[in-house]
């Protein structure tokens, strides 16, 4: 199966479970966007593909989302040509894609992550939606302040460590 050969279970079965859209597979999307710079599209097919053994639908666009979002910053002006640039990588009905703009809509505001914790409260503080919004606004709002982009990322209480990882 490693190198090739066909699996001899049904991967979608894999997927198959009640915690296909939570985090799990964003938090590990960021190599895939560290070994592709300048290649979303490339970073956000492995990372999808490396998510659909686990995860399903929203999942997978977290995924694809993060690790496009890395490899897009080293070969973009700022952190909002990056983050449209790993749109594309997304469907734009998504409910991540829906995260993300609510995210950027929130950039400046100073109750940002409380709004997010506002509009996601129904969700599980491991949920891919909730903290993929969590990350852009983090960035978003800590662009030109390494710490302050750790801290507000941190603020938000949901995936504090991984997603503290992601936006350093």
């Amino acid at each position: 199966f490693l190198f090739g050969a066909p699996p001899n279970f049904e991967l979608d079965r894999c997927s198959d479970n009640e915690y296909n859209d939570w985090i799990g597979a964003q938090i590990r999307a960021d190599v895939y966007g560290w070994v592709c710079p300048g290649d979303p599209a490339l970073a956000a097919d492995l990372a999808s593909r490396d998510a659909r053994l686990s995860h399903r639908d929203e999942g997978v666009y977290g995924a694809a989302f993060i690790a496009a979002l890395g490899a897009a910053i080293p070969a973009t002006a700022d952190f909002l040509e990056a983050i449209a640039m790993a749109c594309e990588q997304i469907p734009a009905d998504s409910d991540c894609r829906k995260a993300v703009d609510f995210a950027i809509s929130l950039q400046g505001d100073s109750d940002g992550m409380q709004k997010l914790r506002e509009r996601y409260a129904d969700l599980s503080p491991v949920h891919t939606v909730n903290n993929l919004a969590v990350v852009v606004l983090g960035l978003l709002q800590g662009a030109n302040d390494f710490s302050r982009a750790i801290g507000e990322t941190v603020s938000a209480g949901w995936g504090t460590a991984c997603h503290g990882a992601t936006v350093g």
